[in-house]
């Protein structure tokens, strides 16, 4: 395992960049729960309080390595020796911390440690001994925010997605897709746009079609095929915007 303080083969800032992906999934029985993908083998998934107590527990994290970095800072700027300023740390004032709520994380562990480059805090997460990420300060803080704001989100897009198939009249297929698009919209504007607004229209034109009369009723074929299988029949593709 790691020094728990100065770890060169995992600093963050020595690595490419390094993201958990926080997303809103839908279950089979219609219902929106938080989930964190840490890799492609292990995903975290969270109810509303499980996810509160999550983003708790990394901003703990993150809120002792940055304690521990600045106490690092401080007593080797009065002129004590790096390794009695590591000591002093590790030894004298990590033990009387209570610890982190590990079941809320479960099956991530979370660690504060001290980047040995930067001498700033990170939390390196393992899985058993494994490690497997490693965020520094800002990344934790914009991990937590996301979580926070889909376990908040997560009730609306079920109430959404219900609405769209009894009052919009739209299958469960464009319903779940309606409520992923939403998202996107919303989460990351960078997607917004002309072309992604026109996107948006030709994907669920039946969505007006539906309000506009709704005693015409379409043709189950029509009405079931999804927009990308329309368009591979078509031959059309999208072009990439330069």
């Amino acid at each position: 395992m790691p020094d728990p303080i100065t770890d060169p083969i995992t600093d963050a800032a020595d690595q490419a960049e390094q993201i958990l992906t926080v997303q809103s999934d839908r279950t089979f029985d219609g219902v929106y729960i938080p989930t964190v993908l840490v890799d492609d083998r292990i995903i975290v998934t969270l109810d509303r309080e499980r996810a509160v107590r999550y983003a708790a527990a990394w901003a703990d994290a993150i809120a002792r390595a940055e304690f521990d970095a600045a106490v690092f800072a401080q007593l080797t700027g009065i002129g004590i020796p790096e390794q009695d300023a590591v000591a002093t740390v590790v030894y004298d004032l990590r033990p009387d911390r209570p610890p982190l709520d590990a079941e809320a994380t479960a099956p991530v562990r979370l660690e504060p440690i001290l980047s040995a480059r930067t001498r700033r805090g990170q939390v390196a997460a393992y899985i058993g001994d494994e490690h497997v990420i490693q965020l520094d300060a800002p990344s934790v803080y914009v991990h937590v925010a996301k979580v926070l704001a889909v376990a908040a989100t997560c009730d609306l897009d079920a109430a959404y997605a219900r609405y769209a198939v009894s009052q919009l009249d739209q299958p469960e297929w464009r319903a779940t897709a309606m409520v992923d698009d939403l998202g996107r919209r919303w989460r990351t504007p960078e997607t917004q746009g002309a072309e992604h607004d026109r996107w948006i229209r030709e994907q669920f034109a039946g969505v007006t079609a539906s309000l506009a009369d709704r005693a015409q009723q379409p043709d189950r074929q029509a009405a079931e095929r999804r927009p990308w299988q329309a368009n591979r029949r078509s031959g059309k593709a999208k072009k990439k915007r330069r």
